[in-house]
């Protein structure tokens, strides 16, 4: 539940160029002594405005671009910022669904399960530890569900967004596979933008590498972001290990 992880330095304008860069060598140098020198396997992806992975290429790690989707100013977005099919289908749904506040993450939990498990992919996460840290952002504020509802109170797709001080995260999107064809789920993400809006200065699709969804997310005009994931094996053991994992991560976020 973590896509972006690792280092995030908070730059000093005041510093001239060359003496932030050379500082943030430094950091970044000692947090990697920190880790063991006998780690077995490390891999993770970085929040995207860490830009300098060098300081792990000289020690041996490597690193992989991943992509995700940001609308980054919310404040002069709007449904002509959505592309032509995307916005036909938002119209199309707008005829026969309305969108509610979600209470209940148990609801958003069974409709990714049921659509990764129709794919053939495992959700790791288990519903205990998703209800746990549901109650935890509950109570800090930071957390809103959003569903697409018909007429007979049937829920057509679903949103689990995050919130910290200026950004949203979209966290979850679920749907009953049944009802694929009404249109809900472009459906949902538009009024997730549009509720972002009032507390939020952008809104991130949080990336996946699914070509699948690749389509979907551009459709509603974000910047195509890319973002590394770092990695390092012990071994040519491990690091063939991890290939085989990344070659059969479905998910692939």
């Amino acid at each position: 539940m973590t896509p972006y992880g690792g280092i995030y330095i908070v730059a000093n304008y005041a510093s001239k160029t060359e003496t932030y860069i050379k500082n943030e060598k430094e950091f970044i140098s000692e947090l990697i002594s920190c880790l063991p020198e006998n780690i077995v396997y490390y891999s993770q992806s970085y929040f995207y405005n860490f830009n300098n992975w060098l300081p792990f290429y000289w020690k041996g790690y490597q690193q992989t671009t991943r992509y995700s989707f940001v609308i980054n100013d919310l404040r002069h977005w709007s449904i002509d910022n959505v592309s032509t099919n995307i916005r036909n289908k938002i119209k199309k749904a707008d005829q026969e669904l309305k969108i509610i506040t979600i209470d209940d993450p148990s609801i958003i939990y069974k409709q990714i399960y049921n659509v990764l498990y129709n794919k053939d992919i495992h959700l790791s996460l288990s519903l205990d530890t998703f209800l746990a840290l549901d109650r935890w952002l509950k109570s800090e504020g930071k957390r809103l569900m959003l569903g697409a509802v018909d007429s007979q109170g049937n829920i057509h797709a679903s949103i689990y967004l995050l919130f910290d001080l200026d950004k949203t995260y979209s966290l979850i999107i679920g749907s009953d596979i049944s009802l694929r064809q009404s249109g809900a789920v472009p459906f949902v993400i538009y009024h997730a933008i549009k509720e972002s809006s009032k507390r939020a200065s952008a809104f991130d699709f949080e990336g996946s590498m699914l070509e699948s969804l690749f389509d979907l997310f551009a459709g509603f005009g974000g910047t195509l972001t890319p973002y590394y994931r770092i990695y390092k094996a012990k071994n040519i053991f491990w690091d063939i290990a991890y290939r085989i994992k990344s070659y059969y991560d479905k998910s692939n976020r």
